[in-house]
């Protein structure tokens, strides 16, 4: 029941955020601008997803090699598409994260490995968003004059670097304070976490494709802009997208609908983007994602399908005579 009214509380979030855009734009005026997309901006924008997802692949299998399972790319492909699936059709990317473990597991991987090995790759997945935003601070605090903005996003990035330093020495607290079972596991963590930091080569590698899957994401949207002739420079591109970004990750809406509508509109507004344009942006990229995320689909049915058929076949064979 709890599942339920949570899913309810998100739908009717992300329905009041997305009909309050639309009552404050000329709604019209934006879908007549997603018409005007070509065609090449299209594909090319999903390509762009497609390459994002070899690089969460490539993620992922360093991430289980470091937990000691060393999965094929083939396996983390899988988890990632599928997971990509779930995470536009549940109610955020969590019940795409916990899809991406199971699917793990299925090869022979702990559940306790998976998990970490999951967990660790969101964490790195915000530690790429939360670097891109810091990297573009000096141009978005002179785009953006509001005190108030600069101090929130100031607290956010500190609040940031904490967690990961307080993760990375978690496990070297005393060990009665960590005798918990979920304590323990976050021990194990917090080993993962400093077994990366410790291997130089690795951790850059990895901080590497979390910054290129991020910027992926910005350069999809600025595909987009040039498509609809949105008069958005690169770089006020690089530097507005990442923060509504991190705000439609948030677990508060249906796959970050809503949210990402409205944080779009106010971030271009900035640099003085039309409020019709932005919302056919946010809306492109948001079927963007849907779209490139079917092969996930067809993935799990047809694993189903596999496994259901398998069933069959041992039932048959037990079968007394």
């Amino acid at each position: 029941m709890f599942k339920l009214m949570l899913i309810a509380i998100k739908l009717a979030l992300s329905g009041a955020l997305i009909f309050y855009a639309f009552s404050k734009i000329d709604g019209d005026s934006a879908l007549r601008e997603l018409h005007k997309l070509p065609i090449e901006a299209i594909v090319l924008t999903l390509l762009l997803l497609a390459i994002q997802y070899g690089l969460a692949a490539w993620r992922l299998r360093n991430l289980l090699h470091k937990e000691g399972a060393h999965s094929s790319i083939g396996v983390a492909l899988d988890a990632v598409v599928i997971g990509a699936f779930f995470s536009q059709t549940l109610i955020s990317f969590v019940g795409g994260d916990a899809m991406r473990v199971w699917r793990v597991t299925r090869q022979n991987v702990a559940i306790g490995n998976a998990t970490r090995a999951v967990l660790l790759d969101r964490l790195l997945g915000f530690v790429g968003l939360i670097a891109l935003i810091t990297f573009g601070l000096p141009v978005l605090f002179h785009i953006v004059s509001d005190a108030r903005v600069h101090t929130a996003i100031i607290i956010l990035i500190g609040a940031a670097i904490i967690g990961c330093l307080l993760l990375a020495y978690f496990s070297r607290l005393p060990t009665w304070m960590r005798r918990h079972r979920l304590l323990t596991f976050v021990s194990k963590l917090s080993e993962t976490s400093r077994a990366i930091l410790s291997d130089t080569r690795s951790l850059w590698t990895l901080l590497a494709i979390s910054l290129g899957i991020q910027i992926i994401n910005v350069g999809v949207i600025y595909v987009s802009a040039v498509g609809l002739g949105v008069n958005l420079s690169a770089l006020h591109c690089l530097v507005l997208v990442p923060p509504v970004l991190f705000l439609s990750m948030m677990p508060i809406s249906f796959a970050g609908w809503g949210v990402r509508e409205s944080a779009m509109v106010a971030a271009l507004a900035t640099v003085d983007v039309p409020p019709p344009q932005s919302l056919a942006l946010s809306i492109s990229y948001g079927l963007a994602l849907v779209v490139v995320s079917l092969p996930g689909a067809l993935l799990w049915f047809r694993s189903r399908t596999k496994a259901k058929s398998m069933l069959r076949c041992d039932q048959n064979t037990r079968r007394p005579y």
